[in-house]
């Protein structure tokens, strides 16, 4: 079936919607940087919180879109069983606005890589953009290792894969946080 071009931009439309509804439709976009903010003990100035907003989205969207591809096949398992029809899952998004099965965890992999360059372009921007505070840069900076951090994360969650195992360190931690 062939398609028009009207039809693929829909369709790439049609996707970004879905990522984006996929990245701000969890808090992690919020509670992270403040916490990142708070641990550094950094200051940034509200002339530089829509930048730094704008500026560290695609980390955002590199860290949803991996743990979309990480945690699809428990989440679909989970629909499943609650009879749902539908999930926030950018790999569900893809499977359902192009027909495809296997190919949408790649190419939402795909999409997450084309993120994290763009991270890249952007922190050589950064390093050199001297209207932003040195706590707005050293923010952005910081926010790089966001993206390797949720996949290496999402790779040892037992979380995602049962058959991986709290280490006795794990287990102790959480024995003495319920205390």
């Amino acid at each position: 079936m062939a398609c028009s071009k009207r039809d693929l931009i829909m369709s790439r439309t049609q996707w970004e919607f879905g990522i984006l509804r996929r990245i701000f439709g969890t808090g992690s976009w919020i509670v992270v940087p403040g916490l990142a903010v708070l641990g550094m003990a950094l200051t940034i100035p509200d002339a530089d919180q829509e930048a730094g907003r704008t500026l560290s989205r695609p980390v955002w969207a590199s860290a949803a879109l991996t743990n979309d591809v990480q945690s699809f096949e428990k989440k679909k398992r989970q629909m499943q069983a609650q009879a749902e029809a539908d999930m926030v899952n950018a790999v569900w998004v893809v499977k359902k606005l192009e027909s495809i099965d296997e190919e949408a965890k790649a190419r939402v992999l795909h999409r997450a890589d084309e993120f994290a360059d763009e991270y890249v372009e952007t922190l050589k921007v950064i390093n050199t953009n001297v209207t932003l505070s040195r706590g707005s840069r050293v923010y952005l900076e910081a926010m790089q290792y966001m993206i390797s951090g949720d996949l290496v994360w999402g790779w040892s969650a037992p979380r995602y894969w049962p058959e991986i195992a709290l280490d006795l360190v794990q287990i102790a931690r959480l024995t003495k946080s319920k205390a």
